[in-house]
């Protein structure tokens, strides 16, 4: 009987060091991926800005060649409108 007892505590003594490792690579593996998460994140939000950088740009750039166009084909003279940049892509 004492034999038995001696055995199953033998066996959970294992199957909790079994978790302790399992847990700490469990942990390990979600430092991982919050890790991987913030860099898409960053990532998402810097193509964000670049996309609205863009788009200013598109912008402007439109109305500059609407300003040439009038200008060359109708000497019709009006200003372009104010240079957008963006200082971070």
């Amino acid at each position: 009987m004492l034999g038995d007892a001696a055995r199953v505590l033998r066996d959970l003594i294992t199957q909790v060091e079994s978790l302790r490792k399992e847990q700490s690579a469990l942990v390990s593996e979600r430092q991982y991926v919050s890790f991987q998460i913030q860099a898409l994140y960053t990532l998402c939000k810097k193509n964000q800005h670049a996309i609205v950088c863009m788009n200013s740009y598109v912008s402007q750039l439109m109305e500059t060649t609407k300003w040439i166009l009038l200008h060359i084909f109708f000497k019709k003279i009006t200003k372009p409108s104010t240079v957008i940049t963006c200082s971070e892509l």
